[in-house]
């Protein structure tokens, strides 16, 4: 893992028309299409789903060959770092299953990225939001949902726009410019639409830890 993430490091050119603070998680090499969406949240830090991190039992799995892939195209990249820590929101697990609308978990990379970070905030769930993930179906290529708006309903969110798998774990922003933020995560599908686990104090409060090589 450590080798090839050298050797992706080296080779990695800017990733044109791709979101660089948004990558792959990926655990079995790039070919693999079952994983899911994060964000950097801080130079060392992504934002993704803790479904995306957990074992059926519920606790966290090993970070061992878990690592991220930041603006990953198929064929070129921003930057690449293994994963070393897997930190799940305190209410993420409840009586050993993923409880959706605490759907969130904070990874610790082994080392800072360039790509510039995502601030984290609130916003109210009407939106408009926009998504961002790798489908299942285009595994190498971020699709972007638009102005899309929603309702929250027993501490979820419930948007108006379709998502698929592998779209796990993506940002949900809300805002332009310096105002942007993300205030939400893909979690789940409900009759094709996006249900999503909003940000809250956790993880502004993870988000903002200092990094510290």
């Amino acid at each position: 893992m450590r080798a090839l993430l050298l050797a992706l490091t080296l080779l990695a050119t800017p990733a044109a028309a791709q979101d660089l603070s948004i990558g792959r998680l990926f655990g079995g090499g790039f070919s693999s299409v079952r994983l899911c969406t994060a964000t950097l949240v801080g130079p060392a830090t992504l934002l993704t789903a803790a479904h995306c991190v957990t074992l059926p039992d519920g606790r966290a799995r090993s970070p061992m060959g878990l690592g991220f892939v930041a603006g990953w195209d198929g064929k070129r990249h921003e930057a690449a770092a293994s994963v070393e820590e897997i930190v799940l929101h305190p209410d993420a697990v409840q009586e050993g299953a993923v409880d959706v609308a605490h759907d969130l978990a904070i990874l610790r990379l082994n080392r800072a990225l360039a790509p510039a970070p995502v601030a984290v905030g609130s916003a109210a769930p009407q939106g408009p939001f926009t998504m961002v993930g790798y489908p299942r179906e285009a595994p190498d290529r971020q699709t972007t949902r638009e102005e899309c708006s929603g309702e929250a309903r027993r501490g979820r969110w419930y948007l108006g726009c379709a998502v698929s798998k592998g779209m796990s774990g993506g940002p949900v922003f809300f805002g332009t410019g310096t105002g942007r933020r993300i205030v939400g995560v893909i979690s789940a599908i409900a009759g094709g639409d996006a249900v999503v686990a909003p940000v809250d104090p956790w993880v502004i409060r993870e988000a903002a830890r200092p990094y510290t090589p």
